[in-house]
């Protein structure tokens, strides 16, 4: 039986396309997203900066994880 690898994928702040959609689309392939919270340490180098961005990555990681994929927050610069 041939083994299927499966990726851990950064969270990226939106852009043109919504990360949640891209997630979507490959969630076969994915293993988990990693993410940051607002005002926590991480060391991604990337941080949610207001409430709006915080509300965003709240919706994107509910349909993430709807699609099967598992959630990993970056705590205290655990990555």
């Amino acid at each position: 039986m041939p083994v299927r690898l499966r990726f851990s994928v950064g969270y990226q702040l939106p852009d043109r396309w919504r990360f949640s959609d891209i997630v979507s689309a490959f969630a076969a392939d994915i293993d988990e997203v990693y993410f940051p919270w607002r005002g926590v340490a991480n060391g991604r180098g990337i941080g949610i900066a207001d409430e709006g961005e915080q509300r965003t990555l709240e919706a994107e990681l509910a349909v993430i994880r709807a699609a099967g994929v598992r959630l990993n927050l970056l705590w205290n610069a655990a990555c």
